[in-house]
């Protein structure tokens, strides 16, 4: 079992030069990561990030399903938008991921579900609709939902 070692004797070792390494390309991802930006919708930006560079392709991590789907239409736009960036002309495409809700972005963290509002107005168009619907499923559902908007004070 390996002991723990001094941080100065691990960069004489060589690791110091490995960690180096490692940190310039975390630099050069973040760098590459804001240029990206400018090239996504303003409303998506907030959902994703850039993950890595293999080979060719991009790999962006998303928040949800949902916004894979939304950013997956994007994709030849953005594709065309990142190959006009300096060193970034041979990237031949972009691979969605979607991350754990932990390692999100942190605005897409921030929003958590808020159901709709339904205002008094509303649901008393709804409860008078219910009123003539001959169909009592339907008219107990549309009762249900008009309960809803009523404890909305204005």
């Amino acid at each position: 079992m390996n002991s723990p070692k001094a941080i100065s004797g691990l960069l004489r070792d060589g690791v110091g030069e490995r960690l180096e390494g490692m940190l310039q390309r975390c630099q050069r991802l973040r760098a590459l990561e804001q240029r990206l930006y400018d090239c996504l919708d303003i409303s998506v930006s907030g959902h994703c990030r850039l993950l890595n560079v293999q080979g060719r392709r991009l790999v962006l991590g998303v928040s949800s399903p949902a916004w894979a789907s939304r950013i997956r239409y994007q994709i030849p736009a953005l594709l065309t938008c990142v190959q006009r960036l300096e060193g970034m002309e041979g990237v031949e495409g972009i691979d969605l991921r979607v991350l754990p809700k932990e390692a999100a972005p942190r605005e897409a963290r921030k929003r958590d579900y808020q159901p709709m509002q339904l205002s008094r107005h509303s649901a008393q168009l709804i409860d008078s609709c219910a009123e003539h619907i001959d169909d009592e499923a339907l008219r107990r559902a549309l009762k249900h939902l008009a309960g809803r908007g009523r404890q909305d004070p204005g």
